[in-house]
């Protein structure tokens, strides 16, 4: 699990300004030199946001143990939700590794977790692309009542499970309760 969370953040941090983290500090009429201090720079802002930041990932001593890795696309799309204020939809539901490259990497037990999912009346799944062979396991009873979204890229998760506006609300109470990890966005 320590894996999935450290490459989560790892994703998080290289791609802040494409998932809306940071602010693009990029212009469209940059050139290479300016393109290079740009990237610099906001890699150096990460960095150090990330290493003033006491961020703390919580599993519940009663989670399901399994026979391998397979939350870090759902720790991912959790964590950018919570950076940037975007709530997850609540019909989906979703499973997968993670890449250094944001890569969405098959997992096991897919049969059992799109059950699982139906049983809690979640319709809406993302799985990995790499697992639809998998999908043929589901019964054909269960499989016509889901909806199955299979993506490649932990940005395909984003698009399907984030809303798209930012819920200002939701930002404020985790500012109130937590402090907000991103006040140097407003600033740059």
């Amino acid at each position: 699990m320590r894996e999935s969370i450290n490459t989560s953040i790892s994703w998080i941090q290289a791609n802040a300004s494409r998932i809306g983290i940071l602010n693009n500090p990029m212009k469209a009429s940059v050139q290479d030199s300016e393109l290079e201090s740009s990237l610099q720079k906001e890699r150096r802002i990460m960095y150090e946001t990330f290493k003033q930041m006491d961020l703390h990932v919580h599993f519940p001593a009663a989670a399901t143990p399994k026979d391998g890795p397979s939350a870090g696309v759902t720790i991912t799309v959790a964590l950018v939700s919570l950076f940037t204020g975007r709530r997850v939809k609540s019909d989906f539901a979703m499973t997968g590794e993670i890449s250094l490259k944001g890569l969405a990497l098959p997992v096991g037990g897919i049969k059992e977790k799109c059950m699982a999912a139906h049983r809690n009346g979640i319709k809406n799944i993302i799985l990995p692309s790499k697992n639809k062979k998998d999908s043929k396991d589901i019964p054909e009873d269960l499989r016509s009542q889901l909806n199955l979204f299979f993506a490649d890229h932990v940005i395909d998760y984003l698009h399907l499970a984030l809303e798209d506006k930012v819920d200002r609300e939701y930002m404020e109470l985790n500012a109130l309760n937590y402090g907000s990890p991103f006040e140097i966005k407003a600033k740059m």
